[in-house]
């Protein structure tokens, strides 16, 4: 036990030492996402905003640390800022479940990659100049009242706006062979599974653990884990398949259901927790996307600086169903 403390002592020491270079990384990244979304959303005729990111040592009312991320939408920039808590214990779960070190730190940076970009689609989609929420952002004046399932439909959206972003960082790292040349893959499949693997990871960490068992929809802000796990996994591999190779679907679907399915645990515990029933997710997604299409579309309307997804989507649901049918 003492030289386990003492390992994961030397590594958040590790860790800490590299938060800064980190965190160049990520801005640089979120540069890169700036950029396309701004060149999407050209016909609204969007002037980009300043922005900036955080990664702090955030407290609950307790004084507890723990792991999240938000976004912040003020009069004069976007803000994103991710929890201390939640940065080192994406680095130390890669690195304790044996990854070697260069897979560890490409894992761990594909999911706060996921993670900025979630946040960050929530600005640029219009969702936090709606909500009065620290989870999604803050806004100033704001009269228009959204329901437990506008904010899960939001939620929904961000995650695959997020998924298509690791699915281009991937295909990117693929093609340039940085694969193996700086992260020491020795083949494709392995490199495939360690994306999927580090999107289930990221759900592990901003799940309430133990307590989505009997959830009411109608009283959260956030879909299920699990549920957002399924669609992210399905969104990259859409993404994937459009833009890159497409024929990987099937080695995505067995790291997916591999990770699901069977279990596979983090410090002994289930990755998700309980195993859903898929004909429940495929009507809670359609119950979501109606949502979206029947009242969140239009009040997002005037704040929004992306252009709307409904032909992206639309192909995302068929392909969504179709991928879970094959394993019912």
């Amino acid at each position: 036990m003492k030289e386990i403390e003492t390992t994961v002592e030397e590594l958040l020491n590790i860790f800490e030492k590299q938060k800064s270079g980190v965190k160049k990384l990520l801005e640089g990244s979120l540069q890169q996402q700036v950029e396309l979304f701004c060149t999407k959303g050209n016909i609204y005729g969007i002037r980009k905003r300043q922005w900036a990111l955080f990664i702090e040592d955030i407290k609950d009312r307790k004084g507890n640390s723990f792991e999240n991320a938000y976004a912040k939408y003020d009069e004069n920039k976007d803000v994103i800022i991710i929890t201390d808590e939640l940065y080192k214990n994406l680095f130390l779960s890669f690195t304790l479940l044996e990854y070697e070190f260069d897979r560890a730190f490409w894992m761990a940076q594909l999911a706060l990659i996921f993670c900025i970009t979630h946040e960050l689609t929530h600005l640029y989609a219009g969702h936090c100049q709606l909500c009065k929420d620290n989870k999604l952002g803050i806004i100033y004046n704001s009269k228009t009242k959204i329901s437990y399932l506008e904010h899960q439909a939001m939620e929904k959206e961000a995650d695959y706006i997020a998924s298509c972003r690791v699915a281009d960082l991937v295909g990117e790292t693929l093609r340039s062979g940085a694969y193996t040349t700086v992260f020491n893959y020795k083949n494709r499949e392995t490199f495939y599974n360690d994306a999927i693997r580090a999107i289930c990871i990221f759900f592990y960490y901003v799940k309430n653990i133990g307590k989505e068992k009997n959830i009411n929809i109608n009283t959260i802000t956030h879909p299920p884990s699990f549920f957002r796990c399924c669609w992210s996994v399905i969104g990259f591999m859409t993404h994937y398949g459009t833009f890159f190779e497409n024929d990987k679907t099937d080695i995505f679907l067995n790291s997916f259901f591999k990770n699901i399915m069977d279990k596979e645990t983090i410090y002994g515990e289930p990755l998700l927790g309980e195993i859903f029933n898929f004909n429940i997710l495929i009507k809670y997604t359609d119950l979501l996307d109606n949502v979206w299409a029947e009242k969140l579309k239009k009040k997002v309307m005037a704040t929004r600086r992306l252009p709307y997804l409904d032909d992206f989507l639309s192909h995302y649901k068929v392909t969504f169903e179709d991928y879970v049918y094959k394993k019912l």
